[in-house]
């Protein structure tokens, strides 16, 4: 049975993971954040490290490592953890090894009666929220993958750079796939200043 607080497990501890936490905790926006990782020395350091930044904040969010049994109550589990491209590989050449990955995630969660949603971060995005949606039998509104969405931000970034105004004041879309087949519909933009 879910509490009325809100509890969000991030599955991967590495550069991804652990910025994901900082921001939960810095948007106040979750009231736990548990740490998974396969390497639980790390997931405790990175704990260890929020927990020291947390006295800093106004928030009062608790931080803990956790395990896949510990996500039953979990309202998102966002998975980071993944096979990283070797130097000359794509995204799409760490599919056999990240898909095994997903699948050694999304078993043991699915076992602790997990019921809320999966934000899908790992490469190649698009396949594996896709896979994570068949392994976990969710319905699709629980199972959102970060798509294209890093390529946008960056795309704006790159236009806001350009003509030197905000970002915040570029509407610029990057669309498709994260990665090599990823288009920009360079006549559909919108800057405000």
């Amino acid at each position: 049975m879910k509490s009325s607080k809100s509890k969000v497990a991030i599955v991967g501890s590495g550069l991804v993971g652990s910025s994901t936490a900082f921001s939960l905790i810095t948007q106040g926006v979750c009231d736990e954040v548990l740490m998974i990782d396969i390497n639980e020395e790390k997931a405790a350091g990175e704990v260890r490290d929020l927990r020291n930044s947390i006295q800093y904040l106004d928030r009062n969010v608790h931080v803990k490592t956790a395990t896949y049994a510990d996500c039953h109550d979990v309202d998102i589990l966002v998975i980071t953890a993944g096979a990283p491209p070797k130097p000359g590989q794509s995204r799409l050449d760490t599919l056999d090894m990240t898909a095994n990955i997903a699948k050694s995630i999304v078993e043991p969660v699915m076992a602790s009666g997990f019921d809320g949603i999966f934000i899908v971060v790992s490469n190649p995005v698009d396949i594996m929220a896709y896979l994570v949606y068949k392994l976990s039998g969710l319905p699709k509104n629980q199972v959102i993958g970060s798509g294209s969405s890093v390529d946008t931000a960056r795309l704006t970034n790159f236009i806001a750079d350009l003509v030197d105004v905000d970002p915040r004041s570029v509407y610029a879309y990057a669309m498709g796939e994260h990665g090599d087949s990823l288009m920009v519909p360079w006549i559909d933009w919108i800057i405000i200043g």
